[in-house]
């Protein structure tokens, strides 16, 4: 079996431009870092990369499979990760609001970090 260079070359400039262009893992780390420091954002990064393994697992196995050929099993899966994201966001607008001090110090804290 031979790899198919072109599609190869489309699927890589495909992964560039996705890994490249800021989406909400990105957000996600910067806003973690800035809020509690360095340490805490290399966490939220893993958390990510765990996170999208997980789902390009679950893309490319038998769950996939089903979901595409369900439409009733894939609008339970929306509908699910819909409600997790309406409790993220609860969550959110109901967390206590930042000490300005404290956000300053650790930007400077990740100013000097990676200076």
């Amino acid at each position: 079996m031979m790899l198919n260079l072109s599609l190869f070359a489309l699927f890589f400039l495909t992964s560039i431009f996705t890994v490249a262009s800021p989406g909400v893992g990105v957000f996600f780390a910067l806003t973690t870092a800035v809020n509690y420091g360095l340490r805490a954002s290399l966490f939220a990064v893993a958390g990510t990369v765990v996170g999208t393994v997980v789902m390009a697992t679950a893309a490319s196995s038998a769950l996939g499979l089903v979901i595409a050929a369900s439409p009733a099993a894939f609008n339970e899966v929306k509908m699910l990760g819909a409600a997790f994201m309406t409790y993220l966001g609860i969550r959110f607008l109901c967390a206590k609001t930042v000490n300005i001090q404290a956000l300053s110090q650790s930007s400077a804290k990740i100013y000097f970090c990676l200076s």
